[in-house]
Parts: C-alpha cells; sequence; structure tokens
C-alpha cells in the first residue's frame, strides 16, 4: 500500500516539474496565421497588451467631451425625453471630434441629460457620463 501511495505521489511530482519547465515558454504559438513561415514564441513575461491606445469610452455632445463613469443610475425616460443619439462612432483608440460622436460600439443609442452629464443607454440600462476639469 505505501509502494503505490510513493509511486503515486512521484508521478504527480514528475507531471508537475515537466508543466513547469515548459508552460511558460511556448514555441510555435500562433497568435494569427503568418503571412510568412516565421516562428513566434510567446513568453509569461512579454504578454501584450490586449487592448493597446484605447481611450477611455466618451461622447462629445455641446462641444464638451463626456467620459463614462460605469455607474448606472435609475432614469424613467421616453423617446420624447432624449437629449439625442449616437449619431457616428470612432475606433475605441481614438477621441471623439464631433457632437453625438462616440467611442463606443453604440451608434443609434439615446442619451439623456443627468445631473451635471448625460446617461447613455448601453446593455439595457443608463450609464452616467460626466465632463472632467482635463482632458483625460
Amino acid at each position: 500500500m505505501v509502494l503505490h501511495i510513493k509511486r503515486y505521489v512521484f508521478l504527480i511530482m514528475s507531471v508537475i516539474c515537466l508543466l513547469g519547465l515548459g508552460g511558460c515558454e511556448m514555441t510555435n504559438f500562433k497568435l494569427s496565421p503568418p503571412s510568412t513561415n516565421e516562428q513566434s514564441s510567446l513568453n509569461c513575461n512579454e504578454i501584450p497588451d490586449p487592448t493597446p491606445n484605447t481611450q477611455h469610452p466618451s461622447i462629445m455632445i455641446n462641444n464638451t467631451m463626456y467620459y463614462m463613469t460605469g455607474r448606472s443610475v435609475t432614469i424613467d425616460a421616453n423617446e420624447e425625453d432624449y437629449y439625442g443619439v449616437i449619431t457616428s462612432v470612432v475606433a475605441s483608440s481614438e477621441k471623439p471630434t464631433k457632437n453625438g460622436q462616440a467611442n463606443i460600439a453604440y451608434e443609434g443609442a439615446p442619451y439623456v441629460e443627468y445631473q451635471d452629464g448625460f446617461a447613455l443607454l448601453m446593455y439595457d440600462e443608463w450609464i452616467y457620463f460626466e465632463a472632467r476639469v482635463t482632458d483625460v
């Protein structure tokens, strides 16, 4: 019985050691189809940022930039209460430059005035956007 336990522990420790040696350094790991016959490798210490150069989610209204707070607010609004809708969308790496333009993919989403900012209808709930004293 003791011999079986020792073999089992030895087997588990061997597997852990092998996984530890090869787990972080993956050779021939393809992130996307290569255009040439090149090798790529991924090192655990060099994982790329999944969203490089992304700007804070924002919308331009009345020549003022409003930034998403992530805070959900309760609003009972009808279509006649809408201040406007997102009329165009730019890439998330860009800042909106025109009124009604946003850098989040919600073209046509309505927004209403709320407190000192605006609330945008996203994911079936109103999300608060606020102006900031300094541009982010």
